[in-house]
């Protein structure tokens, strides 16, 4: 049995058996520190269950949600699921919503929508015109007076193939970055002044919701609260939280300022945001 521990908020993170998903974690999770003796006082943690071709995460609580992954990459993206549930269920203040988020002049613009509303392309788009690279997809939340996002310099992915509106600049920024491809994906390895560094805290700014409909230039205007609040529910968790009080938690976000940016290429609505916030 191999021990290993993650940094954590309030404490590190004990993990049991997951030597053979490391290396893959060091390219999806390259900055998240951990060591075979632990970073001060363990806070929690969970074990890796290998079965055949089946990989699982089982606290001792039974509380982490039961997945089952496949071999290879989905394993390890897994894993990495399980280490940011570990990290947020550490203290009722923090959840981690479905979202990307930018760094931006005043503080983090949070992008919140689907799985194809294009977080993660725009979010990259946002990383080649200089600007700091949060997260294209999972972003760790403190809810303080002010709530502050986190940085885990978790690396982002993009589907293959690149859009046909990516300009040159765009492409020989992810070619001169990619770390890895899966299937139809390419892992984007930022370099560290590219990204919020892992801990860092941002206040929010504001939440951004994607309409990304094809065709339209890209536009800002502002949204209503609840269908904000609809989003940041829908994938976003709070283990310390029961039910009403993650409806108290997220309403808290909805109250931000809330925009939609509805939009046809994300590459212009990189530079909007750009021009705007930055």
């Amino acid at each position: 049995m191999s021990t290993h521990y993650f940094a954590g908020p309030e404490g590190c993170i004990r993990v049991q058996d997951a030597a053979p998903l490391l290396p893959d974690v060091a390219v999806l999770a390259p900055c998240w520190p951990h060591a075979t003796e632990p970073l001060g006082v363990v806070a929690n943690g969970f074990r890796v269950v290998h079965e055949a071709s089946a990989w699982r995460f089982e606290d001792p609580d039974r509380a982490m949600p039961s997945l089952v992954f496949d071999e290879g990459l989905p394993a390890s993206l897994g894993f990495v699921g399980a280490l940011l549930w570990s990290a947020v269920a550490q203290d009722k203040v923090y959840a981690c919503l479905h979202a990307g988020a930018l760094d931006a002049a005043d503080g983090m613009l949070v992008l919140v929508g689907d799985a194809n509303a294009g977080k993660s392309t725009l979010s990259v788009a946002w990383a080649a015109l200089g600007r700091r690279f949060v997260c294209d997809d999972r972003l760790v939340i403190r809810f303080d007076a002010a709530p502050a996002g986190i940085g885990m310099a978790l690396t982002p992915k993009l589907r293959l193939p690149l859009p046909p509106a990516a300009p040159a600049a765009f492409r020989a920024f992810v070619a001169a970055r990619e770390a890895r491809r899966y299937e139809a994906l390419t892992l984007v390895q930022l370099k560290p002044a590219e990204a919020l560094a892992f801990g860092e805290r941002r206040p929010l700014q504001a939440l951004v919701l994607l309409d990304r409909d094809g065709v339209s230039p890209p536009h800002l205007e502002p949204a209503p609260q609840p269908d904000l609040l609809d989003a940041l529910l829908e994938g976003g968790f709070a283990p310390r939280l029961d039910a009403v009080g993650r409806l108290q938690a997220f309403h808290g976000l909805a109250a931000l300022p809330c925009l939609r940016l509805t939009y046809g290429d994300s590459f212009a609505a990189a530079a909007l945001l750009a021009d705007i916030f930055a």
